[in-house]
This record gives structure tokens, sequence and C-alpha cells, in this order.
């Protein structure tokens, strides 16, 4: 199956957007007829921005799910058996593959090739799924069954239908974690008396728009199908759960444990650390861009820490309507920011935690940056390399010196220990990360 990234290779946006998701040691192939990475390189219109974009979502949503999991059943290897339905081409199921044994799980989706492509790189069963609720069919009952962007996308003839089918998969005890768009983010809301409004419009271009549209649904219309579809399930509903944009509706067989333990599962604020730079041995220069998407309302505060502590604060934001063109159907005020953070000049980089964060209205805090000083000044480096080339500069010597920043940063204690490690892992088979 031809790629448009080959699990051989690494791409170097990947590389600097997306450290984390690489030294995971997660399977980095892309099937060029993924229609997810289709849809990411239509909007961004970069192949580097579109992989980074469909790696770190869908480790992002595993991330969410297997926070859902957990409060569910306590830890992940408690989980005896999984579903990934509607799986596309495995954003997700790859990362679920990485995290639990592969002989656990099964991958479901409308698309042969992509099912094939799910068994030969996750190791997963496979399942080939229908347009008809009624027509699939599998005889196992699993502990989990995920469903990503699927509800968010079919007509109200078989959203109810879908559930009900979905339902009966699941094992006595067990969790289906779904998601919605819900009629809020939806300008004509109003059209839709019953809190349902479908579109035949997607972005996919193998299903047919009356067949795979695009769903809003209300909280009370989705309460009402599941009690249909479901009854005597425990029923949560976490806004903007998924990637801070889609709701996240968990249905338990039987009790369920403490809502409480979903509370950090909420929309939140996100941003990105666009510069990092050391102006001396003792100071870190910082900057980027925040947004609150849940709210509207832009972050209040972006603060750093260091080692635990809090070094330094930014309530001084600017407006930043250039990063407003990301999110062309939300109405979001994303601001900029910049941080000077005294670092201690004993204290090695390649060790030292760094951690940034923007602060909500609410007081709520995420993280837009967390690793090593070390590793932000790497990929900021990174960054700064792909900018340069990108601008076809001719300054052969800014580009040769970036270069040598990396290599030096790479050839570091930290790294070498780092390369020996996921030496070891490939030699026991464990990633075949390079």
């Amino acid at each position: 199956m031809p790629f448009a990234h080959a699990p051989d290779e690494l791409d170097p946006y990947l590389l600097a957007l997306c450290p984390d998701v690489v030294a995971s040691g997660v399977d980095l192939a892309v099937a060029s007829e993924d229609e997810m990475y289709k849809l990411f390189l239509y909007r961004q219109g970069q192949r580097g921005a579109a992989l980074a974009s469909y790696f770190s979502s869908g480790s992002l949503l595993w991330e969410t799910f297997r926070a859902a999991l957990t409060w569910r059943f306590g830890a992940l290897d408690r989980v005896a058996t999984l579903l990934d339905f509607a799986s596309g081409y495995g954003r997700v199921t790859r990362f679920i593959a990485r995290d639990l044994p592969p002989a656990h799980l099964s991958a479901a989706e409308i698309d042969p090739a992509a099912v094939r492509f799910q068994e030969e790189r996750c190791g997963v069963r496979g399942l080939v799924s229908t347009l008809d609720p009624d027509a699939f069919h599998c005889a196992e009952r699993f502990d989990a069954v995920l469903v990503s962007s699927l509800f968010t996308h079919l007509p109200e003839r078989t959203f109810g239908r879908w559930l009900a089918r979905l339902w009966a998969l699941v094992a006595p005890g067990g969790l289906l974690a779904f998601s919605v768009h819900d009629l809020s983010l939806r300008r004509a809301a109003s059209a839709a008396g019953d809190g349902f409004l479908f579109e035949p419009v997607s972005e996919s271009g193998s299903l047919a728009g009356a067949d795979y549209g695009t769903t809003w649904i209300a909280e009370p219309a989705v309460r009402r199908a599941l009690a249909a579809a479901a009854p005597g399930a425990s029923v949560h509903r976490i806004p903007r759960a998924l990637c801070n944009h889609q709701d996240l509706y968990l249905a338990v067989d039987g009790a369920a444990p403490d809502p409480a333990g979903l509370a950090g599962l909420g929309g939140r604020p996100e941003g990105f650390l666009e510069s990092c730079r050391q102006v001396t041995s003792g100071r870190l220069a910082l900057s980027g861009w925040a947004v609150d998407r849940v709210r509207g309302e832009p972050p209040v505060e972006v603060r750093a820490a260091v080692a635990g502590g809090v070094r330094a604060r930014c309530r001084t934001l600017a407006p930043r309507p250039d990063v407003a063109a990301l999110y062309p159907l939300e109405r979001v005020t994303p601001v900029g920011w910049s941080l000077v953070v005294d670092l201690d000049p004993a204290a090695p980089v390649s060790t030292t935690p760094l951690r940034v964060e923007a602060v909500d209205a609410g007081g709520r805090a995420a993280p837009l940056w967390e690793g090593t000083v070390e590793s932000a000044l790497l990929r900021a480096a990174r960054l700064d390399l792909l900018a340069t080339h990108a601008a076809g500069a001719a300054a052969a010597g800014e580009i040769a010196a970036l270069r040598a920043r990396i290599a030096a940063m790479e050839a570091s204690r930290f790294w070498k220990l780092r390369s020996r490690w996921f030496a070891v892992k490939r030699a026991l088979r464990l990633t075949d990360e390079r």
C-alpha cells in the first residue's frame, strides 16, 4: 500500500513539532488514501504540518479515551477487550496498540483497505463495517467500545440505530465512549427545533453526503437516543473533551464511578510555544500564542515553571488575528505572549524541567509545553531551521549555525543516553524508531 509517510521516514516537521510522538515508538506509517491525513493536508497546505496535526490529534484523542478507561476500570490492564469503531486508517488505533496488547484490540472501519492497513501496521483484529447498522455482524462483546467522530456525521435515521448496535457490543459492566458536535457549535442552531441538525456535507470523498454528512446535536437529544438504545446505562457528558471541540459521552453498563474523576477531561486553553532561546546562560526567552476555544474569550495569563516553581508570568497578552485563521469555523480570540525566565546557571539544561501553561478566566491551567529546557531549545532550533529553509534564505551561514546548534544538543549526554536506550528497544523489537 502506498504511503503518505513511510514507516522508516521521519519528516523534519514531524520531528520538530511532535518529538514526544516520535520518541514514543508509535508506528509512523500513514496511508496515502487516509482521508483524515488528506483533510489536514487540504487545511494546512504543507505535508509536514499535516503529518504533525495527524499524529498530535491522534495522540490527544487517545489520551482522553485512556483517561476515561482508567476512570471506568481503574487501570488499563483491566481492559481485556477493546473495539475502536470507525477507526479510519488507525490515527488513534496505533496509539491504543502502543499501550495495550494488540491481541486485545479490534478495529472496525467501512473501508476494507483501511482495515487491512490496521491489521498489518497495528497488529489488531480487523472488522469491515457497513452503512446499515443491522448489517454489521460481530459476535464478540467488548469491555470498551470507543467511537471518535462517527456520530458527528450520522443522519437522524441511523444515529440512534448505531447507538443501539454498538451498545449491544458492550460487555456487562463495560463502557461505550463516543463523541458528538454539540448544537451550540452551530450558529444556525435555532433551526433545529428537536435538537438535531444534519447537513449532507463532509470531508469524505468515498461516502455519500446523505449517509455521512455533518451532525450537530443538543444534549437532551443525545440523552433521549441513549435512553432508547441503552436503557439503564449510566451516562456522563464531558463538554469539549475531544481536542477541545467535540463533546464526549460515556455510557456505562450499570453503576459508574464517581463523575468527579472526569473533572480534568473538559475543554481547556491550548496554544503553541513558537520560540525558545537562551539570552544568557541563566535566562531563557520564550514566546508563542494561546487560545481558549471553549469559552471564546482569551486566556488571562501564561506562566512558566522551572523545576516545579513558577519563574515568570505574562498577563499582557496581545491579539493574534493570524492564529484566528487556524479556526475558521469558530469564534475565538487568540493572544500572543512572551516570557523571560530565570534559570539556575548550575543546573544542566538537559535535565531541568520546563512547563509553560495558559490560565483561563476560571483559573484552570493547561500545559502549552512540558519537557526539559534542552528539549524546548532543540525543538525551537529545528523550527528555526525549517523556517529558514522555507523562506528560501540565501544565508548559508545561518543554516549552518542552526545545524551545528542542533547537532551539539543531539550529541549531549542526555541525547546520547536516549539514543542508546532506543537502540536497546530496537534490538528487543520494542520500537522501530531511528
